[in-house]
């Protein structure tokens, strides 16, 4: 959303200027998202975090002016040279991990870590940048998360699983789970979680377990990659509690992985010792998990990893143990896995029981199967209901539908009344960056409801077109 310039400062030294692009046109929710990279990024001081020069505006287009990093991102240096040296992402790791807890002793989240959002100096240093999508953990509660449309908070691949789920619980755990994210590419050369759409990608982050590093090059150590994996933990419960407590397990590599010493870790050993006792014991696999007592929500992710390695039966009896204790995550993944198998009625039982738990992907994926009548009987009322739920607590598509049902034909107009709630709905979406949204402005406009705001609908098509809408660009007149 934003253009970057490398210029001469007048001190003559050479720097980055960031400007708004098209900023004169540019929608509320771009000019909110620079508006917030300027003030997270004039609160923070550290080396490992690109450094705020200088802000404001010239001729109404606002710009930044940043430390250029002559480098170049660490997405450019995978996609033209690949994985990197082991000790050379380790040390990223640790820099980048510094820079975070710069970042959380202030109260802020980045919540969109990638490779794209790191930049290099050239001289083996890395720092955090693009904090458009940064926020206050102190109003964590009161933001909206992610779209399945692309627009998302966060990036796939990327995303942490709560921001997969449309969760508003996001917190320092889901940058971690981001610079575990960026530290599986640096050594492997790709995101940890992939899919040919975004709806693959959203359900493969819930329940997919990344590929082993290890299978791909043998000079990573069983130390690091546990370091990794743990940063990507589906809980957030179970990743590593602080960035501060990371750095230091990096830190305590040894010198062939980067680190300060030849240690494996304190968390390391306890685990690794546990497993030899259960062994000596006579203690099978999950045996060892059941003599230490599971916690709900470590049932609900050994139940996934289970199911990802093909131990069906296995998994299923610890996913339903944690769902009798409440765990939403573990009916919503009792739902995705029947609904895999076909199993439509069962699959909506579990989604019923997410939703009715607190799930917003639960609701939101049963509104749909209940207004389609897909598994369950049709009941347009009661779908309606469920994306209301689903939409409070921050499901973008389901506030699209809810603008698709009020925008029906079938649906009661009488004054304008429904029209006027699609637009509502629709416009809503729309913030939070939804091409789908866009587009179905667009076509609302065009109707006689949006008599005499034809320019306004094709504005509607051009930003979904832009947003990557695929017929958008359909609908805006040639020679454009």
């Amino acid at each position: 959303m934003g253009a970057v310039y490398r210029v001469l400062a007048p001190e003559g030294d050479e720097v980055a200027l960031k400007v708004l692009l098209g900023a004169r046109n540019a929608t509320p929710q771009q000019r909110k998202r620079f508006e917030r990279e300027v003030r997270a990024l004039a609160q923070v001081s550290h080396p490992n975090v690109v450094r705020l020069r200088d802000s404001g505006h010239y001729r109404g287009s606002p710009y930044v002016v940043l430390d250029l990093h002559a480098g170049g991102t660490l997405q450019d240096r995978l996609s033209t040279g690949g994985p990197l040296p082991v000790e050379e992402a380790v040390r990223y790791g640790r820099q980048l991990a510094a820079g975070l807890i710069a970042i959380h002793e202030l109260q802020l989240l980045h919540r969109d870590l990638k490779p794209d959002n790191v930049l290099l100096d050239g001289s083996g240093g890395a720092a955090l940048t693009d904090f458009g999508l940064v926020k206050d953990l102190e109003r964590v509660g009161q933001t909206q998360q992610l779209t399945l449309s692309g627009a998302a908070h966060g990036t796939p691949g990327y995303w942490s699983p709560e921001q997969a789920a449309g969760s508003k619980e996001v917190g320092p755990a889901t940058d971690i789970y981001g610079l575990g994210a960026i530290l599986y590419a640096a050594l492997s050369g790709e995101a940890p979680i992939s899919g040919v759409t975004l709806r693959e990608v959203q359900l493969a982050t819930l329940r997919q377990i990344p590929n082993s590093i290890r299978a791909q090059r043998s000079d990573v150590s069983v130390e690091l990659e546990a370091i990794v994996l743990r940063c990507l933990e589906k809980e957030p419960e179970a990743r590593w509690p602080s960035a501060a407590e990371l750095a230091e397990a990096l830190g305590n590599l040894g010198s062939s992985q980067g680190g300060a010493d030849s240690g494996r870790g304190p968390w390391l050993g306890r685990v690794i010792a546990l497993c030899l006792i259960a062994l000596a014991l006579g203690l099978g696999g999950l045996g060892v998990w059941s003599r230490f007592q599971l916690s709900g929500a470590e049932k609900v992710e050994r139940g996934r990893k289970l199911l990802e390695a093909g131990e069906t039966s296995t998994a299923i009896g610890l996913l339903e143990e944690a769902a009798a204790e409440g765990e939403a995550g573990a009916m919503l993944s009792l739902g995705i896995h029947h609904e895999e198998l076909g199993e439509t009625t069962e699959a909506a039982r579990w989604y019923e029981a997410a939703a009715d738990h607190g799930s917003v992907l639960g609701a939101y994926v049963l509104g749909h199967m209940t207004w389609t009548g897909d598994g369950v009987t049709q009941d347009t009322e009661r779908a309606r209901s469920l994306f209301e739920v689903a939409a409070k607590g921050g499901q973008v598509e389901a506030m699209v539908a809810l603008g698709v049902m009020a925008a029906a034909p079938e649906a009661d107009d009488s004054g304008g009344k429904s029209s006027r709630l699609a637009e509502k709905w629709f416009l809503r979406a729309a913030e939070l960056g939804n091409p789908d949204a866009m587009f179905n402005m667009g076509l609302l406009l065009q109707t006689d409801y949006g008599k005499g705001r034809e320019e306004e609908a094709l504005d509607w098509y051009r930003r979904a077109a832009e947003g990557g809408h695929p017929e958008a660009a359909l609908l805006i007149p040639s020679g454009e």
